[in-house]
């Protein structure tokens, strides 16, 4: 999830989105989810969240800096 809009990326493999830049992928021997974002712009500087559906639900925030043009 995107937080500057609480834009759902995706819910698993799938997309919730038509930005062709972006794919997530999941690494089964690491048990380990990748958020890739091709191309990057100044547009998608900003915090990002992963969310596990458990109990308590478990998630990871990171913020995304871009540098440049």
């Amino acid at each position: 999830m995107r937080h500057q809009d609480l834009h759902i990326l995706s819910v698993g493999e799938y997309k919730y989105n038509s930005d062709d830049r972006i794919t997530v992928s999941l690494n089964e021997e690491r048990q380990e989810w990748r958020l890739v974002i091709e191309r990057v712009t100044l547009k998608d500087a900003g915090m990002y969240q992963c969310q596990v559906a458990t109990k308590p639900v478990l998630s990871f925030v990171v913020n995304l800096e871009v540098v440049g043009e």
